[in-house]
């Protein structure tokens, strides 16, 4: 048994992926407040003196606030999140990070000027986080070979310049302003709540490699392209009434009413939820099919279609099941 807890406590003391939950107060409270950086910079020192290595750091910081602070927070999201200050130069500086997960806190400290590239970081994530002047570029000069960028409620973008972006997650944002620059490498991308998609919808018609796209609760969007997709993923965007599925081999559809006729008959994998009117379907090609709806719906298949290997009909009204429909 000893020697089982040596063990386990030498290696719960060197794990590469750190995850801090620290509990902050507004300003008001002074008595506490920095209890939780300072146990950050204890742990993170104690790596650099040991000179163990980090492939993940991830910070959360939870504010502990009253009820009507909290609603207060939540009609505004940004209220007090700069009472934490995130060290990002020291935590970037760790040779072998590859992932940096950041949330609920503030990035004031300027990267320009001459300031060292970092290499090893490859996904960054950022959620109610603000950001001084040109933060975000500087962040992602600095750090040259990101390839995976999540942003989310995140204050003081105006720009996002990515040539190496492979995969773009994009939420919670409605600014008239937003410049996004081409990113020839980009393979995907996901928006959700992103009032004013402009510059989105650009970056869609002009990244060649663009595979992958996931747009959920985006009612400003009307048309994609979808020339070069493979997979589309749609959630309540009632702006967009046609959809080319011409080069889509996966396609995922949730709350709609609006789109009636759709070509599913190159499509491999298709999965519908709470589209009423959808109900013909061409399964010739379909590898996969899951169905949840009112209505059961109508199966087009030649002779020689036998590759549909997996399919699942939920129906919320039992009433409409058809027994001869299961045989036919």
């Amino acid at each position: 048994m000893t020697i089982l807890s040596k063990t386990w406590r030498q290696a719960w003391l060197t794990l590469p992926n750190i995850k801090f939950r620290v509990k902050n107060y507004y300003e008001d409270e002074d008595e506490d407040k920095g209890e939780g950086e300072k146990i950050v910079d204890t742990i993170m020192q104690r790596y650099r003196d040991s000179k163990i290595p980090i492939d993940k750091f991830e910070l959360t910081n939870c504010l502990r606030d009253s009820s009507s602070e909290f609603l207060d927070r939540m009609e505004n999201p940004y209220h007090s999140i700069s009472s934490y200050h995130f060290p990002i130069i020291k935590v970037l500086a760790e040779k072998h990070l590859r992932e940096l997960v950041l949330n609920n806190c503030s990035i004031d400290t300027s990267l320009s000027g001459g300031a060292a590239n970092y290499h090893s970081l490859r996904k960054l994530s950022l959620s109610n986080v603000c950001l001084s002047e040109n933060m975000l570029q500087d962040l992602l000069n600095s750090c040259p070979l990101i390839v995976s960028l999540i942003l989310k409620s995140v204050l003081g973008l105006d720009k996002i310049e990515a040539p190496t972006r492979e995969h773009l997650s994009f939420s919670n944002y409605s600014y008239l302003d937003l410049d996004v620059v081409e990113c020839q490498n980009l393979k995907s991308l996901e928006l959700n709540k992103v009032e004013t998609p402009h510059g989105f919808l650009n970056l869609i018609s002009k990244s060649q490699s663009l595979e992958v796209l996931k747009i959920q609760n985006c009612s400003d969007i009307n048309d994609i392209n979808t020339s070069n997709l493979e997979v589309l993923k749609i959630q309540n965007c009632s702006g967009i009434k046609d959809i080319d599925t011409s080069n889509v081999k996966v396609l995922k559809l949730q709350n709609y009413s609006d789109i009636k006729d759709i070509d599913t008959s190159k499509l491999k994998v298709l999965k519908i939820v709470n589209c009423s009117v959808i109900r013909d379907i061409d399964s010739s090609n379909l590898v996969s099919l899951e169905y949840i709806g009112d209505q059961i719906p109508q199966l087009k298949r030649t002779s020689e279609s036998s590759q549909l290997n997996h399919s699942k009909i939920t129906l919320h009204n039992n009433n409409n099941i058809d027994v001869v429909w299961f045989s036919s």
